[in-house]
């Protein structure tokens, strides 16, 4: 693989300026660049970005209200596996995948960040593992949960259901509104062809998990976002999730991989080091090809269609008064 600077700055240059994925990324840029810190939530910052495009999207948006991550990320931790899976939960910081978020919200509603923040940086610099545990296990106050319930019916999604074909170990998508299983929005379609049709028809990002390979420490990865193949020596590192916002069918990675899905990343605005679409930070690269070879290590969706957040108790802010 090329790690040069000078090539991959060159190669960044090639994105082209198709109408619907400079679209998303000139609506994504308005927003913040979310950062996970030192926690495994980034399934929850990837709905979260999906939930606040939404609101962008909005006729009727007037501000921008962010999802509290912590409480979906509570949600998570101590429902997520036992309510939908009938797994018992795990203590801690174990991580889990966007759809099962947007199951926990279309169930138990979100309220905004204002009523239970994300922790800073001060926070994870002090705080030991078990303090870490105790914030994700902490029962949510009663205003948060009233808060909450009042979104239920201001968020919407598609949920994304995968068929592997048992000869060619190929994935099919089909999408489907999950108030009404029967009514299947989009049916037997390949993964690329999927996050073009969502990108292009219904101008949405979708939330997506992917293996992590060891080539993500590489300079390409790093500096400029771009993750390519991984070689033969890489090894799987785990899992992430991110938002899938736009597509260059024409982009050749280093390797000679042809094809990105352009997503948003939850590290924050330092990664990469150098932005590769405009004045939009936080935006990397995937090659079409990961998402046919490792298809049966990707999970889809949800693709968020409406969230219309509420910030008040009665017409009353009252987040100043509750201890998160």
């Amino acid at each position: 693989m090329t790690n040069s600077n000078e090539n991959s700055a060159k190669q960044v240059t090639l994105l082209s300026s198709k109408e619907s994925s400079a679209k998303q990324i000139a609506l994504l840029s308005k927003l913040p660049v979310l950062n996970q810190k030192h926690l495994g939530s980034c399934f929850t910052n990837a709905v979260c970005s999906a939930m606040e495009y939404a609101q962008l999207k909005d006729p009727k948006f007037k501000e921008l209200i962010q999802p509290s991550r912590m409480f979906m990320y509570r949600l998570s931790e101590q429902y997520g596996l036992a309510r939908i899976t009938g797994i018992p939960a795990k203590s801690g910081d174990s991580g889990g995948l966007p759809n099962a978020v947007a199951t926990l919200i279309k169930t138990f509603g979100v309220c905004s960040s204002r009523y239970l923040p994300y922790p800073g940086d001060k926070f994870f610099a002090q705080a030991t593992k078990e303090e870490i545990d105790a914030l994700l296990n902490a029962a949510p106050t009663s205003v948060q949960l009233e808060m909450a319930t009042k979104q239920l019916e201001k968020f919407k999604y598609y949920s994304v259901q995968q068929t592997i074909d048992n000869l060619s170990r190929k994935v099919s998508l089909s999408v489907v509104d999950p108030c009404d299983n029967s009514k299947v929005i989009k049916s037997s379609i390949n993964p690329i062809d999927f996050f073009k049709w969502s990108i292009e028809e219904l101008d949405l990002p979708v939330c997506i998990g992917i293996p992590v390979f060891s080539n993500w420490g590489l300079t390409d990865a790093s500096q400029f976002g771009i993750i390519d193949m991984p070689a033969a020596n890489d090894t799987i590192e785990g899992g992430h999730a991110v938002l899938a916002v736009g597509y260059n069918d024409d982009y050749v990675f280093p390797s000679g991989a042809k094809g990105a899905i352009i997503f948003q990343n939850s590290w924050g605005e330092a990664w990469p080091a150098h932005n590769i679409y405009g004045s939009c930070a936080g935006l990397g690269l995937l090659p079409y090809d990961l998402f046919d070879r490792y298809s049966l290590g990707i999970s889809y969706g949800p693709i968020v269609t409406k969230c219309s957040m509420t910030d008040t108790v009665e017409g009353r802010f009252l987040g100043e008064l509750i201890a998160n």
